[in-house]
């Protein structure tokens, strides 16, 4: 851990010399506003609504925070990042998620897939490879790493393919997954594969705006069928999807709509 952890801290150090800011940095303020309908417990309609306010900065240093309101409540912190850019490499520390693939649409699928641990974490990235350290906790101990994540991208005969590992140091579990996508067309096939304690995966054909997926694992290989629509309409994204779950037999609906600037 302390070795890893000094390997970390030597390889952002380098990145430090090396990435001089050597021009003006570019500001951008985004925001959005959302709402999303879905099936409650009780059988009634909710409505979730989500209020967002980003603030970046692009250059060879680059700064971003996003802050978000759900429901109307107060205003939190949902990402930040620090990072550094020289040509093809980035170095980067923050509340960035992980690189580990995922499936889905906006609210159904994604139901099967392994999703390891996502927390405070340092990304670096050069060309196609990039390596992910996540910490346990960075406000309490900086030295404490949960896991690390090795993904690489890669083209195959046309076909995108982007296989990552994921090895958590606590546990010692080791974590597959691999994302690919292929288009033919106007028609995009694309494919999740995860293994932690079983294989499972997510299947999925788009076009015209129209997604249709699958999934399953290798205890039930056909758990859950879905169909989406996503549109843009005078730059108001909408979308409407359902899953059906062929065990339990419930049907899982889902209605929003948002616009960013």
């Amino acid at each position: 851990m302390k070795n890893l952890l000094a390997m970390t801290t030597a390889l952002v150090a380098m990145s430090t010399a090396v990435f001089a800011q050597d021009s003006a940095p570019t500001v951008a303020i985004t925001g959005g506003v959302g709402i999303e309908v879905t099936e409650q417990k009780d059988g009634d309609f909710g409505a979730k609504t989500e209020l967002s306010l980003g603030v970046s900065t692009s250059g060879n240093a680059s700064a971003s925070i996003n802050l978000l309101s759900t429901d109307e409540g107060a205003l939190s912190i949902d990402g930040w990042t620090l990072g550094m850019t020289k040509g093809d490499s980035i170095a980067s520390i923050g509340d960035q998620g992980d690189i580990f693939p995922d499936a889905g649409l906006e609210v159904v699928g994604d139901d099967t897939l392994a999703d390891p641990a996502d927390n405070d974490s340092i990304r670096l990235v050069t060309n196609d490879l990039s390596l992910h350290l996540g910490f346990t906790d960075m406000t309490d101990d900086v030295t404490d790493l949960s896991n690390v994540q090795v993904g690489y991208a890669m083209g195959i005969g046309g076909a995108s393919v982007n296989p990552v590992i994921d090895f958590n140091l606590d546990s010692k579990d080791t974590t597959f997954g691999v994302a690919g996508g292929y288009t033919l067309g106007d028609v995009a096939l694309g494919g999740v594969m995860t293994y932690g304690d079983d294989i499972a995966y997510e299947a999925s054909v788009a076009m015209n705006g129209m997604t249709a997926f699958t999934n399953g694992d290798a205890d039930d290989a056909l758990q859950n069928i879905g169909l989406g629509w996503k549109g843009d309409v005078n730059g108001l994204t909408l979308f409407a999807e359902g899953a059906y779950n062929l065990d339990s037999e419930d049907f899982k609906p889902a209605l929003g709509m948002s616009f960013s600037f």
